[in-house]
């Protein structure tokens, strides 16, 4: 039998726990702000493949965003991101009920602020929750999508003898979110995560059949989807940016850290784990390398037009960056940056191009969700277009400072520190 741990109310002042519970809240937006946005946004995509299309997206965007969530919150808080997940591992003794009562407020917290961010930095969209039609069916399907997830959960990251299968877990749990979502989306939602309903009946105050989604963790997302599914474009554009980006940050970890970004370079100044001229060095052969990248695009193609689009409004796209680049710049320290980030490491390329992915297929039908002023400004220069362009400088580079002084505050002990490079590789 499980041994179940009340735990005691001193147990929600300590450090560890505290940490514990940011984390919860920080991967709770990671996870829904892309995720949500994803299905916030059909509503304003050209319909080209009407509910299929819609369902493969939400499944990608869902997916990938779980993914990187469960990566950046493992080595702190386990990265639940659920609160049926959180209940779960209180019931196989994995954690306190102190402790989750902490979580669970954390979670519920995290996609209220994820939805309001998303309202906020879209002008306005409306966020509707949608009671299920036919409850109890929608909770049978919710507590058999819920089983397989926690299932998961317990079986690459809770079990001791995981072994070497948990470092795939964040894989493992993101890509069975994802299928899931495909299966049972287009009847039922299988968001299997009743902080998504929360946060919509928040914002909505339509709190009908709530209870379903506590009972079976069940999200009918699906109602959301009212003029058809995204563009062909905008899925291949989102793949082609996270898939290119996992390489690059892959081929350049042991050599330059693989930062790909003037934006996160600058995250990694503003933590300390780079040096100022370094920086400078870095933004010169980033800018120089996009530059060069977008020319020999144009004449291997003959002369295509490269285009830069400015944002119609410049301040919401603005808070759209600084949002996305958060949460980018967040996955680098949390995966890359952290001395005690352990296996998640090995997976970092990983996470890094995945929420790249999750944040286009987000928001990139409204702000072309750049998250990286050196593709902006390649654009740019190609084309000649510089109208708004400050846009991408100021949000990037707010983002990443953000996440760099919450993550090396709140997570990064002095006394762990890495050195500074102080020669070249």
């Amino acid at each position: 039998m499980p041994k179940i741990t009340f735990g005691n109310f001193g147990e929600v002042t300590k450090h560890d726990a505290l940490k514990a519970a940011v984390a919860e809240f920080i991967c709770m937006i990671t996870f829904v702000f892309p995720a949500e946005g994803c299905a916030l946004l059909f509503s304003k995509m050209i319909t080209d493949g009407g509910l299929a299309s819609s369902m493969i997206t939400a499944s990608i965007s869902h997916a990938f965003a779980l993914f990187v969530a469960v990566s950046i919150g493992t080595n702190i808080s386990g990265g639940h991101v659920s609160p049926a997940v959180t209940f779960g591992a209180f019931v196989g003794g994995h954690i306190t009920f102190v402790r989750s009562i902490l979580y669970w407020i954390a979670q519920l917290l995290g996609s209220v602020v994820a939805v309001y961010l998303l309202k906020f930095s879209t002008n306005g969209l409306e966020v509707s929750a949608h009671p299920p039609q036919l409850p109890w069916n929608a909770v049978l399907y919710e507590i058999i999508m819920t089983f397989i997830l926690v299932y998961t959960y317990y079986a690459t990251a809770f079990d001791p003898k995981r072994g070497n299968v948990g470092i795939i877990s964040p894989i493992a749990i993101g890509l069975i979110c994802g299928a899931n979502i495909l299966s049972g989306g287009a009847l039922f939602g299988a968001a299997m995560n009743p902080a998504m309903a929360f946060c919509q009946a928040v914002i909505s105050w339509t709190w009908t059949y709530h209870w379903v989604y506590w009972l079976g963790c069940a999200l009918l997302f699906s109602k959301m989807i009212t003029t058809g599914g995204p563009t062909a474009g905008l899925i291949s554009a989102s793949l082609s940016h996270g898939f290119a980006l996992l390489a690059a940050v892959s081929v350049g970890a042991n050599i330059s850290g693989g930062h790909v970004n003037p934006a996160v370079t600058f995250g990694a100044f503003v933590g300390g784990h780079i040096t100022f001229l370094r920086s400078i060095l870095y933004w010169i052969a980033q800018l120089l390398g996009s530059v060069v990248s977008v020319y020999l695009l144009k004449f291997a193609t003959n002369g295509l037009k490269v285009s830069a689009y400015p944002p119609a409004l410049p301040w919401d796209a603005v808070i759209f960056e600084i949002v996305m680049t958060f949460l980018l710049v967040y996955t680098y320290y949390a995966t890359a940056f952290d001395p005690k980030r352990g296996n998640m490491g090995i997976i970092s390329p990983i996470a890094i191009g995945l929420i790249v992915t999750a944040n286009i297929l987000s928001g990139g039908t409204l702000f072309g969700a750049a998250m990286n002023p050196a593709i902006a400004f390649g654009q740019a220069v190609i084309s000649s277009t510089w109208t708004h362009h400050w846009v991408y400088w100021l949000g990037n580079f707010v983002g990443a400072t953000i996440a760099a002084l919450v993550y090396q505050t709140i997570f990064i002990d002095n006394n762990t520190y890495e050195q500074l490079p102080i020669t070249d590789y």
